[in-house]
């Protein structure tokens, strides 16, 4: 087992209960694992969960939080995994979005 499953093993076990829950991560892991897109665009981090899901089926994985506590726990997560394809940007999405398409 790599790093990343293992973050995301852990993860699980102390489940927020506002994550999306572990069918719809799956399903999301299915879609992209089929695909293989280059570039994912993740709105929504909270603790990194299905991040680093898509971590393993893409290129490069950009995900954008509002919330402050949830940046500093995913970004310990995708630390812990050593997952270097991960940029975790706060902001506002309806402020944020525009920075990333001129990009």
């Amino acid at each position: 087992m790599n790093k990343v499953t293992e973050v995301i093993k852990e993860i699980e076990k102390n489940k927020n209960p506002i994550s999306l829950s572990k069918e719809s991560v799956e399903f999301i892991s299915v879609i992209s694992r089929v695909l293989r897109p280059k570039n994912i665009l993740e709105i929504g981090t909270l603790h990194a969960n299905t991040t680093l899901w898509l971590s393993l089926f893409a290129e490069k994985v950009v995900t954008l939080e509002i919330d402050e506590e949830s940046i500093k726990v995913a970004k310990e997560n995708v630390k812990k995994a050593e997952c270097k394809n991960i940029e975790i940007i706060q902001g506002d999405v309806r402020r944020v979005l525009s920075k990333i398409k001129e990009k």
